[in-house]
């Protein structure tokens, strides 16, 4: 789960790419397109289906 701002989450199959890379994708986006207030977090979530749970990836 990519936070892309307070308006809008991404959500990416976790075969599809590493956390590490959404992060650096993460805190690009947030540092060049993203007003400081409408920053929702800095991190990437994993959702597990079976707890249903998000955890910071």
């Amino acid at each position: 789960m990519l936070p892309s701002s307070i308006h809008e989450v991404l959500a990416v199959p976790v075969c599809a790419v590493t956390p590490e890379t959404l992060r650096k994708m993460v805190t690009n986006v947030n540092r060049t397109e993203v007003d400081d207030q409408d920053v929702l977090s800095w991190n990437v979530y994993r959702y597990s289906r079976e707890t249903g749970c998000l955890t910071v990836a």
